[in-house]
């Protein structure tokens, strides 16, 4: 059982200390919320915080872009944080079969998991669909089917995206706290409850206006072939019962063309 869910730490990236422009906020955040002055202090507060949230016997889904060091020093920084490791990987990592050998008990480039009863996407990128259309990394990520995503890449952008049923576990975004199971099947059920009460809202409101359409139909067409028959009378149209019969064949001929042409059909 996957415990943690985690991403970005970015330990060992320098620049990211002083902003950049793909995450221009982290320098405020690890700078100057967190206090961090240099590479080292930050890459042992990070550690340090993981370890007080990730108890030693957990295991941890880091959903990409852990290391920006060499082999060794990865697999020193891993070693160090608590629990078993598993990897999805994100554009500043290896390929899967390498990152295995720094440590991780599983890599792979996306994969799935359950969560409060929801089939649950793990990437390191977002949905596509909430990417620019210019985005360099669209190809890599999935595409929204109303499943939920944890995922990383985009930092401390945000922390949730209900409408696409994202959550954003980089560390920026969250003190650098890995997000628990627990935490995250309280946070699904209650949007899964907020959808559905929004859902029923909407079909309440679809059926409301389908039957006062209908009602508005009805009335219109029984209007409509009063007046048919009121001028067909007065021409003097209508004068036997087969008169009426035609007569009335006639009207609804009338009013389905019309209705016909109001839904841009092609009738008459």
């Amino acid at each position: 059982m996957v415990d943690f869910f985690y991403s970005d730490p970015h330990l060992g990236h320098s620049t990211i200390l002083h902003g950049t422009k793909d995450q221009p906020f982290e320098r405020e955040i690890r700078k100057v919320k967190f206090g961090w002055q240099n590479v080292k202090e930050m890459d042992e507060g990070i550690i340090d915080i993981f370890n007080s949230v990730v108890p030693k016997d957990a295991t941890t889904t880091h959903l990409g872009d852990m290391f920006f060091y060499g082999r060794r020093w990865s697999e020193e920084a891993l070693a160090k944080m608590n629990g078993k490791h598993i990897l999805i990987c994100g554009n500043h990592d290896h390929l899967p079969h390498k990152m295995m050998k720094l440590g991780f008990a599983y890599a792979c480039c996306h994969a799935t998991t359950m969560i409060a009863g929801h089939v649950v996407n793990l990437s390191h990128f977002q949905y596509a669909d909430a990417m620019d259309d210019g985005n360099k990394y669209r190809h890599r990520a999935l595409k929204y089917e109303e499943k939920w995503l944890i995922h990383g890449h985009v930092h401390s952008r945000w922390k949730t995206r209900p409408e696409f049923r994202m959550i954003n576990a980089s560390a920026d975004a969250n003190d650098f706290r890995p997000l628990s199971r627990d935490y995250l099947t309280k946070y699904i059920q209650t949007e899964e409850h907020k959808i559905k009460a929004v859902q029923a809202c909407e079909e309440k409101k679809n059926n409301v206006f389908e039957q006062v359409t209908d009602l508005y139909i009805e009335d219109t067409k029984r209007h409509f072939l009063q007046n048919w028959f009121l001028k067909t009378c007065g021409l003097g149209m209508v004068v036997t019962p087969e008169d009426i019969k035609y007569q009335k064949l006639l009207a609804e001929s009338e009013w389905n063309r019309r209705i016909g042409k109001l839904n841009g059909g092609n009738n008459g």
